[in-house]
């Protein structure tokens, strides 16, 4: 069967199906990281190497989320593609797919090797100072972890209790150095003690993605629901 390529969606109800892999995924629930996904957000990828954002409504992750796992290849039917967020998107984008109640997603049994695993929009150190207060989307980055905090306890003004944080501190291959703050679950999750034992014999290399640019105290930069990957040196 033949797949529609991403490239060649329009806006609409789509009367085709694609075939792609589910390149990263993720919960969306607003200020509030314990209740409910408002909407679960995904990059898709098709074999050719074109990728697109994709919601499911939060009325339907339970649904979808039993059918879909990050990094497996599906072909997906009867959805709808819209007009790209105008903001808060994982890369530039004029499009999106919308899941609906009658959408479709099938496990494929074509063989997932042809399909990138990773999708990234690595962006410069040099670049962030023009970047802050945008919002257009979010970013990527790579660079070597020099410092990791230890984890802190603050009140924001939208939340009731205290929430953790801590501060990665990264540094390219020109020596430039930025600051990621990592809130939340983000925050506890990060494995500092693996990050340090791993520096011990050699450079820690990571790609952060998902990161909102912010003037955050002395210039440092906010992140928003980062996703670690390591890379083997």
């Amino acid at each position: 069967m033949a797949f529609a390529p991403l490239s060649d969606l329009s806006l609409g109800r789509a009367h085709c199906a694609i075939c792609v892999r589910v390149v990263r995924i993720w919960d969306y629930c607003g200020n509030k990281e314990d209740q409910p996904p408002l909407h679960v957000d995904m990059v898709l990828v098709d074999e050719k190497g074109n990728r697109m954002y994709a919601e499911i409504l939060g009325s339907e992750s339970d649904k979808f989320k039993m059918l879909i796992k990050e990094g497996h290849v599906y072909v997906i039917r009867k959805f709808i593609v819209s007009a790209g967020k105008p903001a808060y998107k994982p890369f530039p984008g004029n499009q999106m797919i919308r899941f609906t109640p009658w959408t479709t997603v099938q496990e494929s049994d074509d063989g997932d090797s042809k399909f990138p695993k990773y999708v990234y929009d690595l962006v410069d150190f040099e670049e962030f100072p023009s970047r802050t207060g945008q919002v257009e989307c979010f970013v990527d980055i790579i660079g070597v972890i020099v410092g990791v905090s230890e984890i802190a306890h603050v009140h924001l003004p939208s939340s009731n209790g205290s929430t953790s944080k801590r501060v990665v501190s990264l540094k390219d291959l020109r020596d430039n150095k930025i600051s990621l703050v990592l809130w939340g679950n983000c925050a506890t999750r990060f494995d500092a003690e693996t990050v340090h034992s791993i520096g011990q014999q050699s450079p820690v290399v990571a790609i952060f993605v998902g990161l909102l640019v912010k003037s955050y105290k002395s210039n440092d930069r906010q992140s928003l629901y980062p996703v670690l990957k390591f890379l083997e040196l």
